[in-house]
């Protein structure tokens, strides 16, 4: 339990408790006195136009870039279920490929290919370039999340609703898709949470007019504004904290359900 306590308090505790001062301190000279500090740098970042650009667009991108990773997901984990051929491991090999490779490469893979000339039209310089992005980054872990959930699924569910003269289509929405359920949230979770705060992406990628959490906050630590960029990075942290909240309770709630 020491060690479990100390890891967490220089992992979580301490950088945490460094972002809040960071962001409340007036005099970064003085001690973090009650006098010396102030919630006003984070209404300062909620009225600033681009700070509230940045955080709408970075949700939006998130959410359709986790939303698309876990349709593709769904669909090669099923494709590949109880079948070993050929074709399917190259599937499921592919899909988690985004792992192999640093983001920064994804990237610039990203640029070289969408940006060639000879295409006859391109999400280059749109923000569906950035949807495509997260959908490729986030793709292995909702992979991962799917296929456990897909490995609880046994197939005599699918035969008895067969028997019961159930269609395809009605297999897979009554069937199939309740039992991939956790694992479809956890994959769309994770790959949301990370889609909001991710960085080498959105630097590279993004419309140079587009504005984006991660980036803006590496903007303001460049342009010297410390408080702004740490109170707009604990914003962040907040709305992903109310994010998870409202997911597990639905989950909760559904149990309970159930």
């Amino acid at each position: 339990m020491f060690y479990i306590g100390l890891i967490f308090a220089l992992s979580v505790v301490i950088p945490y408790i460094s972002i809040i001062l960071g962001a409340m301190t007036i005099l970064r000279s003085q001690l973090p006195t009650p006098q010396n500090l102030t919630f006003d740098y984070f209404g300062i970042v909620l009225n600033m136009r681009s700070a509230q650009e940045a955080l709408l667009n970075s949700a939006t991108l998130g959410f359709l870039g986790a939303t698309l990773s876990i349709i593709i997901a769904v669909a090669v984990a099923l494709s590949a279920y109880r079948r070993r051929g050929i074709a399917n491991r190259i599937n499921d090999f592919l899909s988690v490929g985004p792992d192999t490779v640093p983001n920064i490469v994804m990237a610039v893979g990203f640029i070289l290919l969408w940006n060639a000339p000879w295409l006859p039209a391109t999400p280059y310089g749109t923000r569906w370039i950035l949807v495509l992005g997260f959908a490729a980054s986030f793709l292995p872990m909702a992979i991962q999340n799917v296929e456990t959930s897909l490995e609880s699924l046994s197939p005599t569910f699918i035969e008895a609703a067969q028997v019961a003269g159930a269609s395809s289509s009605t297999t897979f929405a009554r069937v199939i898709i309740p039992q991939l359920l956790p694992g479809i949230i956890a994959g769309w979770l994770l790959a949301f949470l990370v889609g909001i705060r991710e960085l080498v992406m959105s630097s590279l990628i993004r419309p140079a007019e587009l504005q984006l959490l991660s980036p803006w906050i590496m903007n303001q630590f460049e342009q010297g504004h410390r408080a702004e960029a740490m109170a707009m990075t604990l914003i962040g942290v907040v709305s992903s904290i109310i994010v998870l909240t409202v997911v597990r309770v639905l989950q909760q709630r559904r149990a309970v359900k159930n």
